[in-house]
């Protein structure tokens, strides 16, 4: 939320347009993105670097 607010802050300095929006989509668009991934692929990776208990 600190990204999008610092965003939202910078941006109309050099775009004149209403631009809080574009930068929710930005933000949850990258959100989703990260969340997807992190589902898709943290129990491999997370296997992968799986360290070997002492027996």
């Amino acid at each position: 939320m600190a990204a999008a607010a610092a965003a939202e802050v910078a941006l109309p300095l050099f775009h004149a347009a209403d631009t809080m929006m574009t930068v929710l989509v930005w933000q949850m668009g990258s959100v989703m993105l990260f969340t997807a991934l992190g589902a898709l692929f943290g129990r491999i990776t997370l296997r992968f670097f799986r360290i070997p208990r002492p027996t």
